[in-house]
């Protein structure tokens, strides 16, 4: 099986600095030596920093009504940032699961940006994390998977992948990748990927309905599927802004600021949630209740 390139030549010749497309045999496969997912608990967790990832969790929000492609970039900034990696990327699997089919990158940032557009074999970290729906940690993977040695970017020391879908339609995986032999993921980058990942699934399926009527004229059906979606972003928008500010005063003690973290978790949860039925049914009945959460001050 070989490692696909990107259909454009532009994007040939920016993943042709980054990766080499080989043959790769199945004997070359040795993945399991590169997978340690055990150690993510046994290694100390680090502090949760809910303030820094509150505020992009809002921003990433505020942008589930525009460009699906800057929403997936700006993802992948906050990744990167949040769980202190030099790599991340986006990678959707094409066809069923199974030998024959290819993840394809649809986003990369930091030293694999060039991996953009380049497919892997099904049997990488990519397989193994969908075919578990768990998220996986593989160290110095390059060693024992030719597909992601590169001429340019300096090794992978470790990966962390975890899976994202859109029920019966897409799925793939949110990987943060580290080349600093000093730094090493744990417990805590697991759980806010698992949150970025929501947006992920947001971002795909919003991205497949802008390609669905891309060739059709604008039409009252579609403004009617924008009213709507603003109409019931706003609501829980305004709650999520409400507990930043609580998170962001010095002011208020730990348990007012736990609270307004649960707060804006769920509100930020819900926004995603509605982008998404809303994106999949193209109408939303309206609630008859908003569920307003307010802090007290």
């Amino acid at each position: 099986m070989t490692v696909a390139a990107p259909t454009s030549s532009a994007s040939s010749e920016r993943a042709a600095a980054s990766l080499v497309p080989v043959e790769i045999p199945q004997a070359s496969m040795a993945l399991e030596h590169s997978q340690q997912t055990g150690l993510l608990e046994k290694r100390t967790r680090r502090t949760n920093d809910y303030v820094r990832e509150n505020v992009a969790m809002h921003q990433l929000a505020t942008m589930l009504c525009g460009d699906p492609e800057d929403l997936l970039a700006r993802l992948l900034d906050f990744a990167r940032e949040l769980c202190g990696a030099d790599s991340a990327g986006v990678s959707r699997l094409e066809g069923p699961r199974g030998s024959d089919s290819l993840f394809r990158w649809i986003a990369a940032s930091g030293n694999l940006a060039a991996m953009k557009g380049y497919a892997t074999p099904f049997d990488c970290p990519s397989g193994v994390t969908l075919s578990t729906q768990q998220p996986q940690l593989f160290c110095m993977p390059h060693t024992y998977f030719k597909g992601l040695r590169s001429h340019s970017a300096p090794p992978l020391v470790e990966v962390l992948l975890v899976p994202w879908s859109v029920p019966g339609l897409a799925e793939g995986t949110l990987a943060v990748a580290t080349h600093n032999t000093d730094h090493h993921f744990d417990s805590e980058d697991v759980r806010v990927l698992k949150a970025l990942a929501t947006y992920v699934s947001s971002a795909i399926r919003q991205q497949d309905t802008v390609r669905a009527f891309e060739n059709l004229p604008h039409s009252e059906a579609a403004l009617n599927i924008a009213r709507e979606l603003a109409h019931h972003v706003n609501n829980p928008l305004q709650s999520a802004t409400l507990a930043m500010e609580v998170l962001g005063d010095p002011k208020r003690d730990d348990e007012m600021r736990q609270r307004a973290f649960v707060v804006a978790q769920q509100q930020l949860q819900r926004i995603a949630d509605v982008v998404s039925e809303i994106l999949e049914h193209h109408r939303m009945p309206t609630p008859s209740d908003h569920h307003l959460l307010e802090l007290e001050n």
